[in-house]
């Protein structure tokens, strides 16, 4: 098969992260059947199937991949003990208001996919996460 064609969804899930100030996911989900005929599944808090053993390592690759210097391409670095902590409380918190940190976008994707495939993601699923969280990447 193509690596860019992928079959038509059999199920759309919606996965939410934080505070969304009121964005009705079921509106969503609603509209989205409607379009395209495809059910949906809202499976809540992108979170809320991470093992107490599981936080403290999602935590610290969350606070790896954040962007000190926007001017600059990411770069790799070991985090601080606050920045894991940071993201330890926002994991744990489903109603946790994002602010003003930018993540790198293609690892910061890499992690919410490991987490959707943790809980069972199958190839004829589309998954949605709606968030409001800073994420940005680079020219390559």
């Amino acid at each position: 098969m193509n690596d860019f064609i992928r079959p038509i969804p059999s199920i759309i899930d919606l996965y939410e992260e934080g505070d969304l100030n009121g964005l009705n996911i079921s509106e969503l989900g609603q509209y989205l059947e409607e379009k395209t005929h495809i059910p949906f599944r809202i499976q809540g808090n992108i979170y809320k199937g991470i093992s107490k053993g599981n936080i403290q390592v999602v935590a610290e690759k969350l606070a790896k991949v954040r962007v000190r210097d926007p001017a600059r391409r990411y770069v790799s670095r070991i985090p601080l003990q606050a920045e894991v902590d940071y993201e330890k409380r926002r994991i744990q918190d489903p109603d946790w208001k994002i602010f003003g940190i930018l993540y790198d976008g293609v690892f910061y994707q890499n992690i919410i996919s490991d987490l959707i495939s943790e809980c069972g993601l199958d190839l004829g699923d589309c998954s949605i996460l709606f968030t409001n969280q800073l994420f940005g990447t680079w020219d390559r």
